[in-house]
């Protein structure tokens, strides 16, 4: 894992994450489910972690299984509630 795409692509963080830790997409997909969302596919966490924003159902749960700050996994959704907090 190239560690400046992880650096600046959150879904690259969540891969890096499962790569230190030999976990497998489906293993990661248990773990959400395992916080109490739909399981999502396999699939699904694989475009996560190329090119799709992470779902705001399975947000916090991802959050929580990589120690990843919500507004990291989503930074243009922490940006816009800053703004409009302002």
């Amino acid at each position: 894992m190239d560690i400046s795409a992880a650096n600046t692509n959150p879904g690259a963080r969540v891969r890096a994450f499962r790569d230190e830790r030999d976990i497998s997409l489906d293993e990661m997909a248990d773990m959400i489910a395992a916080e109490g969302v739909k399981r999502p596919s396999a699939a699904k966490l694989s475009r996560i972690e190329r090119i799709q924003p992470i779902a705001l159902d399975i947000l916090p749960a991802i959050s929580k299984i990589t120690g990843i700050p919500r507004e990291e996994l989503r930074p243009e959704l922490a940006e816009v509630l800053r703004e409009r907090l302002e």
